[in-house]
């Protein structure tokens, strides 16, 4: 069902493609498609997602003052049960909710994805088939990631504290938006070739590894809502091991390699490369470094579903104009058979 948000996407494209003054048009009726077909699907997470917010009271400021751990166990963290109960209060159903935060995500992410992507068309089409799938169904972790992409677009603007203010607030719809403090300070840091396929290489070698098992024995002693869930994922199917070889991480290592050896033709075009290259190997630390903790690794890197569309698409500044042009629908071709064979969408059908 995954393939019919694809032609869904490359239907709107086309039409923006033809009259790009409407384009802010665009980005409404698109947010607005993808949260309506969203509602109408049943999609992974769907009933625990549902079963959460139908335990939502509506709006209570006494409850917000309760013990945390049992809170946050309960309900999840504070400013998402608050967001809940508002629309409660209002006498809107879980479907309601969904649609209004998938289409908050949309709009958010498809904004902050045309201020910083030097491709618009593509970039949003690299969001469509490789993140929205995710997007649509961990709602709280992707509230988060949508604050966190505006905070990604401060920091770029130089202003560090209202980006560092955003991620601290993002952190009350999900916490491991905490992991995303230190892309606050990677507009400081520049990398050459050599040091950044070092990085790389030092990131898989810790993904051979294995982290995980290192890590877990830690945990154990902090009394933490965050580290008490990680425990129990860990516990479950969803703390086994995905390995090196999947589908995401070859993908997205391909990309990234064409990023790193592409850096000198890409600099003369594109003046936030070393931002990206910084954040898009700290999102490999979670994609490759965690592979031996399936849920966590592999929502963790979800959490920054801006930074592959813009660093993808910024690869196309390596070709020169007529290569582009020739190369360009084949990208599109590409990416969209990689998106199905990357997504399992066996559990996604009409309700």
């Amino acid at each position: 069902m995954h393939y019919f948000f694809i032609n869904i996407i490359q239907l709107a494209l086309s039409i923006m493609l033809i009259n790009r003054k409407n384009k802010h048009i665009w980005y409404i009726l698109a947010s607005f498609m993808g949260a309506f077909i969203v509602t109408k699907l049943m999609v992974p997470d769907y009933q625990s997602y549902k079963d959460t917010y139908d335990l939502i009271p509506s709006i209570s400021f006494d409850l917000i003052g309760g013990d945390d751990q049992q809170f946050n166990s309960l309900y999840g963290e504070k400013l998402y049960l608050l967001t809940g109960s508002l629309f409660k209060t209002f006498g809107f159903n879980f479907d309601g909710f969904r649609f209004a935060i998938i289409f908050f995500i949309l709009i958010v992410n498809l904004k902050i994805i045309e201020k910083l992507s030097p491709f618009l068309a593509l970039s949003i089409y690299i969001y469509f088939v490789f993140f929205f799938y995710t997007d649509s169904y961990i709602i709280r972790q992707s509230i988060a990631a949508s604050i966190t992409s505006i905070a990604i677009l401060f920091v770029l603007k130089g202003r560090l504290y209202f980006a560092f203010s955003l991620i601290l607030f993002a952190s009350g719809f999900h916490v491991v938006s905490l992991l995303a403090l230190p892309l606050v300070f990677f507009n400081k840091f520049k990398m050459s070739i050599k040091v950044a396929l070092l990085m790389l290489l030092l990131i898989f070698c810790v993904g051979y590894i294995g982290v995980t098992n290192l890590l877990l024995p830690l945990l154990n002693g902090l009394n933490f809502y965050a580290t008490e869930k990680l425990i129990r994922y860990s516990l479950s199917e969803f703390g086994e091991p995905l390995g090196l070889l999947r589908g995401s991480v070859l993908i997205f290592t391909f990309f990234s390699l064409f990023y790193i050896f592409s850096a000198r033709e890409i600099k003369k075009h594109f003046v936030n490369y070393d931002y990206f290259l910084n954040c898009m190997l700290y999102s490999f630390v979670f994609l490759v470094g965690f592979n031996d903790f399936g849920v966590f690794g592999e929502r963790t890197f979800r959490f920054f579903p801006i930074i592959f569309p813009i660093v993808i698409s910024s690869c196309f500044y390596a070709f020169n104009k007529q290569n582009k042009l020739l190369v360009l629908p084949f990208a599109f071709i590409l990416l969209t058979i990689l998106s199905m064979l990357l997504h399992n969408t066996d559990r996604v059908y009409f309700m």
